[in-house]
């Protein structure tokens, strides 16, 4: 299981990691144990081993809701280099979240890089 992060090391966490997976979720939310799970399963695979992954619950920090522009939970934030390229709000896609999780980790790192 990842570890909670506090929103205001978020920064540094995605960072420090060439990919970054924020799992927004919240106890109440039936969906976020499944979307728990599947990343569970996911992360584990072997081409996926590089990729961070921490989770932040909206019932201790509600302003990041805000501060992302979520409408609800669970969500998915994807980083990239330090970059948020991606969020996902609601159930996920295992097969289409591997595979854009696989893309990033293949694409070269380049300074010039928007």
């Amino acid at each position: 299981m990842p570890g909670t992060i506090d929103p205001l090391r978020i920064e540094q966490f995605v960072l420090d990691h060439p990919i970054a997976l924020i799992e927004v979720w919240a106890a109440w939310s039936g969906n976020a144990f499944l979307v728990a799970a599947v990343l569970d399963r996911l992360l584990r695979e072997s081409t996926l081993r590089g990729v961070a992954r921490a989770r932040i619950d909206v019932a201790t920090h509600p302003e990041v809701l805000e501060r992302f522009g979520l409408e609800g939970v669970p969500a998915v934030l994807i980083y990239s280099r330090g970059r948020l390229v991606e969020r996902r709000v609601g159930l996920v896609n295992s097969e289409a979240l591997g595979s854009r999780l696989r893309e990033l980790l293949s694409t070269p790192y380049s300074e010039d890089s928007p």
